[in-house]
């Protein structure tokens, strides 16, 4: 048996089109497991069919598993009318004004 016979074959299987399906999607989970930190899989089914003198038919099949992105709950508020609104519509705003604008205070020594 040659070492390399899996990469052979997979290489041979549909003209090499399994073996790049087996790579886009070892790269799409590789992308997703590190966005995640949570752990995915890849797996590859040959069904290998005796087709009569000597000949077989492969038929392949890839499935990934991913983890699943964090989705996360957006709180808004909704009026009577049936709108939504960051902001509870109910409560009224504080007249605050920026600080940051006025000019600094004077400091005086008290000492002297």
């Amino acid at each position: 048996m040659r070492p390399d016979l899996f990469v052979h074959a997979l290489n041979m299987i549909d003209n090499g089109a399994a073996a790049e399906e087996c790579s886009e999607a070892l790269n799409d989970v590789f992308k997703a497991v590190n966005q995640t930190g949570k752990p995915g899989s890849i797996t590859l089914k040959l069904d290998i069919k005796p087709h009569g003198d000597g000949r077989y038919h492969i038929l392949h099949k890839i499935s990934t598993k991913e983890p699943e992105k964090p989705v996360y709950a957006t709180l808004v508020f909704a009026s009577e009318d049936g709108n939504i609104h960051k902001r509870d519509p109910n409560q009224g705003e504080l007249p605050l004004v920026d600080a940051t604008r006025e000019a600094p205070a004077k400091i005086v020594d008290a000492r002297g």
